[in-house]
């Protein structure tokens, strides 16, 4: 039986602070077996219009992004409004990795 996913709260792009203090950015959204929302952090926002496919993208945040953090661990800093429209080659704002 496949469980329900529930929606994120939080934005791509968003500025969160974990526990420690350090400050980064919502790269991308996923979820896990239980369909429970987790984000997965960079430092820096993401502006599509940057990126010419979904490959460069990857190659260039792959090793620079932190994976798998739950909503109560994450503290809004503020949402940020980096152009947030998406290219016609990114076929979905969810789970990208």
């Amino acid at each position: 039986m496949k469980n329900k996913k529930i929606n994120h709260n939080i934005p791509i792009n968003a500025l969160v602070e974990i526990s420690n203090g350090c400050r980064l950015y919502v790269f991308s959204l996923g979820w896990d077996c239980n369909g429970t929302p987790l984000y997965n952090l960079s430092g820096k926002p993401i502006i599509y219009s940057d990126f010419i496919s979904w490959e460069e993208l990857k190659r260039c945040f792959i090793y620079n992004i932190f994976f798998g953090y739950s909503e109560e661990e994450l503290k809004v800093i503020h949402t940020n409004k980096v152009n947030q429209e998406k290219p016609k080659w990114l076929k979905t704002d969810t789970n990208l990795f």
